[in-house]
């Protein structure tokens, strides 16, 4: 039962690094004026905004897409338990 409620926990939270992947490529607003992640305190002004939205894209995919492998991690180290435990 843990398993299913891990597996939609960590499903849900894919989906929200793919609408903040979808904001930083412009492709629509999560709220009127959120500009995130232009103006960044540290890293727009090394690098500009340009290069800071496209990064923050590439590790939003990225962790979104790890997703999957945490599930299976997970549910393993439970089983991995269960069997100690028995």
């Amino acid at each position: 039962m843990w398993i299913i409620f891990l597996g939609i926990f960590f499903i849900l939270h894919a989906l929200v690094h793919l609408l903040y992947a979808g904001q930083a490529l412009r492709l629509f607003e999560l709220r009127p004026g959120l500009t995130c992640p232009d103006g960044a305190w540290l890293f727009s002004r090394l690098l500009g905004d340009e290069t800071i939205r496209s990064l923050a894209t590439v590790f939003l995919a990225l962790t979104a897409g790890s997703v999957p492998w945490c599930f299976l991690v997970a549910r393993d180290l439970l089983r991995l338990t269960k069997g100690i435990a028995q």
